[in-house]
């Protein structure tokens, strides 16, 4: 917040596997939004560190988000972070 105006918002939560999976539980990034005119400052970092230090006393111990491949910026911020890419979701029109 800058002074009572939202700059930006992080939603995460945690979602549990099935039970075939190894990971039974992780956090996740489902979406982070930071108004144009504040980006670029690290208030992105600032909000991560918030969810992942809440998930990692929680007892998570790994963090998932998905970002579209259009989604350039979106995409060097996780990186910058930390997040690499592990899988992608793949869509066709038909």
């Amino acid at each position: 917040m800058k002074g009572n105006k939202v700059i930006g918002f992080i939603e995460f939560f945690i979602k549990k596997n099935d039970k075939v999976f190894k990971i039974k539980e992780y956090g996740y990034l489902n979406s982070a939004t930071i108004l144009k005119k504040y980006r670029r400052r690290g208030i992105a970092k600032k909000l991560y560190l918030v969810a992942a230090k809440f998930l990692k006393d929680s007892g998570i111990k790994y963090i998932k988000t998905n970002v579209y491949t259009s989604n350039k910026l979106a995409l060097k911020a996780w990186q910058k972070i930390g997040f690499k890419t592990q899988s992608s979701i793949m869509i066709k029109i038909i």
